[in-house]
């Protein structure tokens, strides 16, 4: 559900000061706005949520040591991590840490100690920074991946994973609100 152009790149690139050297364009993707389609997509054998309505930066992956997380029937599950702008790149170069890397995390811990994500973009989307670019709203959402049984659930419709372990969960991708 979308195309592979993300219109201006470069742009979202240098006004979110995006490490270039840690992105893979082949993974680049722009998810049309349409919330309508009912078709329903796995990962990993749990239901995936695509990102309708931003654009996807890919990251390079390359690091970790094998590929098969990824792999669409068996690979891990996917999530997403609402982030604040300035800690992108951060994330980035050097992953998602629990409590933010810091002592007090910046949205709390109310179901314990780790990473908080969602299998849901918008859930997700609630818990990103905002930044305008060029006086639209942009929020920043991190796609990722998380090894099954790593985490827990919680909500009432268990739209918040906790994954207690940084090492279970590997950022692929960075979303941009902003329109295709």
């Amino acid at each position: 559900p979308g195309h592979r152009a993300v219109a201006g790149r470069e742009y979202i690139i240098k006004k979110f000061n995006v490490p270039r050297e840690c992105l893979a364009g082949n993974f680049d993707w722009c998810y049309s706005a349409s919330t309508s389609e009912t078709k329903r997509y796995q990962r990993g054998g749990v239901e995936y949520f695509p990102p309708y309505g931003f654009d996807k930066l890919g990251i390079l992956t390359a690091k970790y040591d094998d590929s098969a997380f990824l792999d669409s029937t068996t690979g891990w599950h996917v999530p997403y991590h609402g982030t604040d702008p300035v800690d992108v790149h951060a994330i980035i170069k050097d992953g998602l840490k629990a409590r933010g890397g810091n002592l007090h995390p910046k949205h709390g811990a109310v179901h314990g100690h780790g990473i908080y994500c969602s299998p849901k973009p918008q859930v997700a989307r609630s818990f990103a920074g905002e930044k305008r670019i060029d006086g639209k709203l942009t929020d920043v959402v991190l796609v990722a991946r998380v090894s099954p049984g790593a985490y827990t659930t919680h909500g009432s419709d268990n739209s918040i994973w906790l994954v207690p372990n940084e090492a279970d969960i590997r950022c692929i991708a960075i979303l941009f609100s902003r329109e295709c």
